[in-house]
């Protein structure tokens, strides 16, 4: 029985006394129900106007409904996700209460009568509920994200607590879906197969794990059976076990094995599975799946260079990630489901392989995971901790832990998910404040064992970067890196010369449209950089203009000025963006010893001035064009070298061999630089000729190829400063090259495309 809809909300201000009755919705986020009721400003996101909901952090709520249940029985209530520490009753008894808004909570309930059931959950203020918790000295040392480190005590998504990517908003709500499920008496508790092993033979090994619920009692002699099948197209397995206990498993062995590949590699195969328990020719339980058959592995090895290693290998085959981070989709979590299919798009038409979520979020819906099962889409899960000295007493630890189990059983089911992180840059925030690392006990004791007791055969890394040594953090010497820097020039020393194998995080910023600018900046301070509209949507909760600033300072490198009108600041500043995009992923695609890239970030979870490359409102930058045509799996790009040379490269991140015919032309002049053929095998990078005679001149050379694969690219050649108008011109052609792209399969010559 779904349980969502309209809701009585009472809500009282701790502080000042302060009360009333509002409607609710749920699933839903408070301060969309205080705005509804004309508490709050309409719309939260104009201005400063989310500001005037920070008052809000001081109330408790208390959310009430009734329903009709169908008659006597165990139901299990279960809540999806509330925020964040709350107390159930039902029918004016307590029921249970929870501290997370992570994970969902279930609570068992009997006696349910016919008519007018009274669900009522309570839930505490944040604010209160933390200050209560104490302080010690290590939780209260602030780091790079200052709203953050005294705030970690509760389990809530911490971007919350305000970002540099999104504002304070430290809500509460029932946020996920609430429903009433009859207990049946048969039922599966866990149902998971795993890939042992693919062989050369094209067969593959997999291991069934199952348990059933205790009022399943199977003994040896109860002739109970797990029959177990499944279908791909043409492949077919099948398999029935006796049991002899409520939990176990088995080997099961798949002839002619369809193989889940990663986009640009083959085919994300997917088995429909259906698993039954069986007692004399009943079916007593049921569960429908879907598996993924493949085997994923982190490859890490401590040093950069030659020295170390970071490289995903699916199905024994090394695959090069072009990747972007995951990071929240809206301040009021309710509204995710809403934004998700529009980010799931950009994500498959951008040109991704690998998605990192990113560990400041909530953990993504089975939707979001589908969606990567079917497009073949990597994804690196952080568990949700970022930036920040964590507590690690004992009742926390049990709580991190009954956290992550929840999440890894849930999730692991999911062939697209390669990679559990710990948690997002706290081996830095450890060694910049002077701890070990290896002292922290929830990535490297709990989240460790969670993994290995319920996930054993995917990968683990306890950090992100993940620092094993000091040394080899103090002397730069980590296989996998965070980038960023002062953000300067794009081209500069500090990102040319990378020597990490991974790039996990790397940005750079760019200004939305007029339009959308319009839609959150008041008229009066759209040219005003240093208004406080601005600032806060840079994004700064602080009232700093340093994220403001960098956006100037990055559009002062290559143009040598920064416009004062709004129109041309923004079209500026997507070019640079665009342009610093390109050279991060091109720079890594054409150096023989990376490994992968994973840049910051797709989308906006609010209305901002960002390194996102879609904005809040969907509406694309000019990096989204150019970031999809540099992730092409077949590419010619230019790179340029030490000697003043600029090389151009075929790059092949494909499951076979590429061969094509190219053309490299002046696009102002529609002069010939370069032409010839092409023949790069899978995973090769092979230089093909030169520009040499522009490296100082300031041109946009545009490269066709035809063939096995067909596509084309630019490259801005010389140093800045360059003129904005001839950046005007060079987009404009890029735009109009772009309407005319031949949909994806199709074969088209595009030499005369210009």
């Amino acid at each position: 029985m779904n349980l969502n809809g309209t809701w009585k909300l009472f809500y009282r201000d701790r502080k000042t006394g302060q009360s009333g009755e509002i409607r609710a919705r749920v699933p839903g986020n408070v301060e969309r129900d205080l705005a509804a009721a004309g508490l709050l400003p309409a719309d939260l996101f104009y201005g400063t106007n989310i500001k005037r909901a920070y008052a809000t952090e001081t109330y408790d709520f208390t959310y009430l409904r009734t329903f009709d249940a169908d008659g006597e029985g165990e139901y299990d209530l279960v809540f999806e996700g509330v925020d964040c520490c709350a107390e159930y009753f039902l029918n004016g008894e307590k029921i249970g209460e929870s501290e997370n808004m992570l994970v969902e909570h279930v609570f068992r309930v009997r006696g349910l009568k016919k008519k007018d059931n009274e669900l009522k959950v309570v839930i505490r203020s944040s604010f209160y509920e933390n200050d209560a918790r104490g302080y010690n000295l290590r939780t209260t040392i602030k780091c790079w994200v200052p709203s953050l480190t005294p705030t970690v005590g509760l389990r809530r998504a911490q971007h919350t607590y305000g970002w540099d990517i999104m504002p304070r908003a430290v809500s509460a709500g029932i946020w996920k879906s609430v429903r009433l499920e009859k207990v049946p008496g048969h039922d599966f508790v866990q149902f998971y197969i795993v890939t042992k092993h693919v062989n050369r033979d094209g067969s593959a090994d997999l291991s069934v794990f199952y348990e059933f619920n205790r009022e399943t009692e199977i003994t040896a002699e109860g002739g109970y059976t797990l029959r177990v099948r499944g279908k791909c197209g043409e492949s077919e397995f099948f398999a029935e076990e006796k049991l002899y206990c409520r939990a176990g498993n088995f080997w099961l062995h798949v002839p002619g094995a369809k193989l889940w590949w990663p986009k640009n590699y083959g085919a994300p195969a997917l088995y429909g599975v259906r698993a039954e328990l069986m007692r004399g020719g009943e079916v007593l339980a049921l569960r429908e799946d879907r598996l993924g058959i493949r085997t994923a592995k982190l490859l890490f090895r401590e040093g950069a260079g030659e020295k170390g290693e970071f490289c995903f290998l699916v199905n024994g085959k090394r695959v090069f990630v072009l990747g972007t981070n995951w990071t929240p989709l809206s301040p009021y979590h309710s509204e995710d489901e809403e934004r998700l299919d529009g980010a799931l798009a950009l994500l498959d038409e951008i040109g991704c392989n690998f998605v990192r979520c990113w560990g400041g979020n909530v953990y993504e819906s089975d939707r979001f995971y589908d969606f990567c099962d079917e497009r073949g889409i990597m994804v690196w899960q952080d568990f949700a901790f970022a930036c920040a000295t964590y507590p690690d007493e004992d009742d926390f630890l049990r709580e991190v832990e009954a956290e992550a189990v929840k999440v890894i059983r849930r999730l692991r089911r999911h062939p697209s998910l390669v990679l559990w992180a710990g948690d997002n840059e706290l081996d830095e925030v450890n060694c910049m404040l002077g701890y070990d690392p290896e002292d922290n006990a929830i990535s490297r004791r709990v989240l460790r064992r969670c993994v290995r007791d319920n996930d054993f055969l995917r990968s683990y890394l306890p950090s992100s970067p993940y620092i094993a040594a000091r040394r080899a953090w103090e002397e730069g010497e980590l296989p996998e890196g965070h980038v960023w820097g002062e953000r300067e020039y794009y081209k500069n020393d500090f990102y040319r010369l990378r020597r990490e194998r991974f790039i996990s995080e790397i940005g750079y910023q760019g200004c939305v449209c007029e339009e959308s600018a319009r839609r959150f900046i008041p008229g009066s301070e759209l040219n005003d950089r240093s208004s406080e509209s601005w600032v806060l949507h840079s994004s700064d909760c602080f009232g700093r203009r340093e994220r403001v600033f960098l956006m100037e300072k990055q559009m002062a490198y290559l143009f040598g000025e920064v416009p004062e009108n709004f129109e041309a600041f923004s079209r500026a500043s997507q070019f640079v963006q665009a342009e610093a995009y390109k050279f991060f992923i091109e720079n890594t695609r054409t150096d023989l010893q990376k490994r992968g890239i994973v840049w910051w970030n797709l989308l906006d979870g609010w209305p901002q001035f960002s390194d996102a490359v879609v904005d809040y409102y969907f509406v694309k930058k000019a990096a989204f064009d150019v970031i999809r045509r540099s992730q092409q799996p077949f590419l010619l790009a230019f790179r340029e070298n030490e000697n003043g040379r600029v090389l151009l490269f075929a790059c092949n991140h494909s499951n076979g061999e590429v061969c094509v015919d190219y053309e490299v032309v002046d696009a102002d002049t529609r002069a010939l630089v370069c032409r010839g053929g092409a023949r790069a095998a899978a995973g090769e990078i092979v230089e093909l000729d030169t520009a040499e005679r522009f490296y100082f001149r300031k041109k946009m050379l545009l490269i066709f190829w035809k063939g096995q694969a067909c596509g084309f690219n630019h490259y801005i050649t010389g140093a800045p400063p360059y003129g904005a108008e001839d950046f005007c011109r060079w987009y404009a052609l890029l735009s109009d090259l772009e309407k005319r792209r031949p949909e994806r399969g199709e074969e088209e010559d595009v030499f005369g495309g210009v």
